[in-house]
């Protein structure tokens, strides 16, 4: 039985730019644009999630983010709930430091943005620009270390 997976993307933005990158062709969305994004790991939190993925795929170090979309997101062969972040305070410039995944990065302006676009990253970004209609206050990381 196939089951829905969780992934996450994130928003950097620097002078009015949006930063995206143009995947692997040999990967899903093979030659679209998306924002950085990856699948959440098991027992990691929502911003972890976001952290480690920026970092590995484009060298740049997020330090805090607010949640602005959910999509529900359905592809041939796969089936994603896609949490989309804001990245608030990050350094750094993109790199290309996972080659099998992003072959290019590059920052584009509001209704500059490059086709195609990966359709979850396309609907985070729609969810930003609509200022808000459906973004999310809150998406709460609930950690008991004392359950072994």
């Amino acid at each position: 039985m196939n089951k829905p997976g969780i992934s996450v993307g994130v928003v950097i933005t620097k002078d009015d730019k949006y930063l995206l990158g143009r995947r692997h062709p040999k990967i899903t969305g093979g030659d679209y644009w998306c924002l950085p994004m990856g699948k959440l790991e098991w027992q990691e939190t929502f911003l972890e999630c976001a952290r480690r993925e920026v970092r590995e795929e484009s060298g740049i170090e997020v330090l805090e983010v607010e949640p602005i979309a959910l999509a529900n997101v359905i592809l041939p062969g796969s089936h994603y709930l896609t949490l989309g972040f804001l990245a608030t305070i990050w350094h750094g410039e993109p790199v290309i430091s996972a080659p099998n995944e992003i072959v290019e990065w590059n920052w584009f302006s509001i209704g500059d943005f490059p086709e195609p676009m990966f359709k979850p990253s396309k609907e985070i970004i729609d969810t930003l620009f609509m200022q808000g209609t459906f973004s999310l206050n809150a998406i709460l990381d609930v950690i008991d270390n004392s359950i072994k």
